[in-house]
C-alpha cells in the first residue's frame, strides 16, 4: 500500500511530511491520505526524534491503527482502525468490555471538514478530533453502564 503519492498535497507534521486530506473527501470511506494526517498528526506528535517519528507514523499506516489512548481518557485504551472496505473503526476498552464503534458518516464528515480547514492549527485540529472521539467513548460508557444496571435489576427482581 502506497500512502504517500507525489501528487497529493502535504502539510508537514514536526519535521515529517504527511499527505492531507481534501475538501472532497469521499465521507462514506476514508482515503489513505486521511488516515496518514491523522497518524502524523497524532503519532507524530508523541516523539521528539524526527526519524523516529517517521518510523512510528509508517508502523501505524502500514498497520492501519492508530493508539489514541493517550488522548481518550474515557478509556483504559482507544484505537482507531482503518479497514481494508475504508471504514473507520474506534476499538475502546474500558478495563471490563471491548467496543468496536463504527465511525457514521457524519462523524467521518466531521474529521473530513476538520483536517481540510486551512485555518486551524494543527493543535486545533488535534483537540477536535480528540473531542469527537471522547464524545463517543463517554456515550459508549453512558450505554454500557446503563444496559449493566438495567440487567443487575432484572436479575435482582427475578430473584425475589
Amino acid at each position: 500500500m502506497t500512502i504517500v503519492n507525489s501528487n497529493e498535497p502535504k502539510q508537514t507534521s514536526g519535521n515529517i511530511a504527511v499527505p492531507t486530506a481534501t475538501a472532497t473527501t469521499n465521507v462514506d470511506h476514508v482515503n489513505d491520505a486521511m488516515f496518514a494526517q491523522i497518524a502524523g498528526m497524532f503519532v507524530g506528535t508523541r516523539s521528539l526524534n524526527g526519524d523516529k517519528n517517521q518510523t512510528l507514523i509508517d508502523k501505524a499506516i502500514n498497520g492501519r491503527v492508530i493508539d489514541l489512548s493517550s488522548y481518550v481518557h474515557a478509556m483504559r485504551t482507544a484505537k482507531l482502525n482503518l479497514m481494508e472496505s475504508g471504514k473507520l473503526v474506534l476499538s475502546m476498552y474500558n478495563g471490563e468490555k471491548m467496543f468496536n464503534h463504527l465511525m457514521t458518516p457524519k462523524e467521518r464528515s466531521v474529521m473530513s471538514d476538520v483536517l481540510s480547514n486551512p485555518n486551524l492549527a494543527e493543535s486545533q485540529k488535534i483537540n477536535k478530533i480528540t473531542s469527537l472521539v471522547s464524545n463517543i467513548a463517554i456515550s459508549t460508557q453512558m450505554s454500557y453502564n446503563f444496559d449493566k444496571q438495567m440487567s443487575q435489576e432484572q436479575s435482582i427482581s427475578m430473584h425475589r
